[in-house]
């Protein structure tokens, strides 16, 4: 099989139906998975409790840019329905797809002297995103 490589301008995110692509510098999913271990006279044994799972995001601030600002959206909607959740797609351009739902959160800015402005936000995921790895 030959190597692929996919750049992050391979991905595309979607959050409550936008496409914020143009804004955001980086996302991440990312799993936390909890789970026991036990010394047993035969060996180590493993139980997996849980796993919580975050959609982590860098943008450009684009607070000032209503109505299309992913930070006015996210600042609307944990204002206004803090538990009600936002659908995500990210998809490669190759079609593999992980879908899933986030709660709202307000996002942090950062500025750095001649550096544009940022803000960053880690999103909680609802369950475990659904993937599709069928292109």
């Amino acid at each position: 099989m030959a190597t692929t490589i996919l750049s992050g301008r391979s991905l595309v995110l979607t959050i409550a139906t936008k496409d914020y692509s143009e804004q955001i510098l980086d996302s991440a999913i990312n799993f936390d998975t909890e789970r026991l271990t036990f010394d047993t006279l035969a060996g180590k044994a493993y139980k997996y409790i849980d796993s919580n799972v975050t959609l982590d995001i860098t943008f450009l601030n684009d607070a000032g840019e209503s109505p299309d600002s992913l930070y006015k959206a996210l600042w609307d909607a944990t204002e206004s329905a803090p538990d009600t959740t936002l659908a995500f797609v990210m998809t490669l351009t190759t079609g593999i797809t992980l879908t899933g739902t986030v709660l709202p959160q307000y996002a942090g800015i950062s500025a750095s002297g001649a550096d544009a402005q940022t803000c960053s936000v880690s999103l909680q995921v609802v369950g475990i995103p659904t993937e599709d790895l069928t292109p």
